[in-house]
């Protein structure tokens, strides 16, 4: 087998989530330990993996334009959202993220809900705005076309003025290992800035945002207080984020 054979068959099992360490790999295409690293390292270039410590992982999903993930997985979303928007009635400060699924939280907060909604996402604050009861607060800064939301130092300052009962975190890509991670550096300062100012963290997640890495860490994951998601609970990554602390809510399928 060629090393571009080869390396096509490591992106197709990382993807899958098959076991991906350079022994495992090595093992499995009788080469050494030092080729897979080669290859990690020349598919990590291409954009292909995430090399991570012990092996790789694939790319999040997510890592595409806002306006390509907003028909994504529409029902899967909106059930994830609805669950959480549940936990959201009584608190008085919150905090959302960008993306989509927290857009889809923001259409299901609670109608009892009375109290102050601070994001730094364009959509979810249109959303709200016509809301009586909620007052919003949209930080300013500069408008990142990627995700719609507000990116820069000014915004990481602004939300280190807040103490937030809760923040909904809108993920990316969330491995044990690997943490919280998001593609841009910028928005990861944001978000670990909403992490650091919230007595708990929210995270919505499908399940193809699992087990798959960013360049740019937000959080370790048991910095996740809540994980609410389609994954199944007996998935290996779902309980080694449980065996972390974090607590996971699975939302089945219809």
């Amino acid at each position: 087998m060629s090393p571009k054979e080869r390396r096509k068959e490591i992106v197709e099992l990382v993807d899958s989530g098959e076991p991906s360490t350079p022994a495992e790999l090595a093992t499995r295409f009788g080469v050494s330990e030092d080729s897979i690293r080669r290859d990690l390292r020349v598919l990590a270039d291409r954009g292909l993996v995430r090399r991570v410590h012990g092996g790789a992982l694939p790319r999040s999903p997510a890592a595409i334009p806002y306006g390509e993930r907003v028909e994504q997985q529409p029902l899967v979303k909106q059930r994830i959202a609805a669950r959480t928007a549940d936990r959201l009635a009584a608190l008085r400060a919150v905090c959302l993220d960008g993306g989509t699924t927290v857009l889809e939280v923001a259409r299901r907060l609670p109608s009892e809900f009375r109290g102050t909604v601070v994001t730094v996402s364009l959509p979810v604050a249109t959303e709200l705005a016509a809301r009586s009861g909620v007052e919003v607060v949209q930080l300013g800064g500069r408008v990142s076309g990627f995700s719609h939301t507000v990116i820069g130092s000014d915004v990481v300052d602004a939300l280190r003025r807040y103490r937030f009962d809760v923040c909904v975190l809108g993920v990316c890509s969330l491995d044990p290992r690997a943490g919280l991670t998001v593609p841009d550096r910028d928005e990861a300062f944001v978000k670990a800035a909403m992490v650091e100012r919230s007595a708990s963290v929210v995270a919505v997640a499908s399940r193809t945002k699992l087990g798959t890495a960013e360049p740019f860490l937000v959080a370790p994951a048991s910095a996740v207080g809540t994980l609410v998601t389609d994954a199944d609970p007996h998935e290996p990554l779902v309980e080694a984020l449980m065996g972390m602390g974090v607590e996971v809510v699975c939302v089945p399928g219809e």
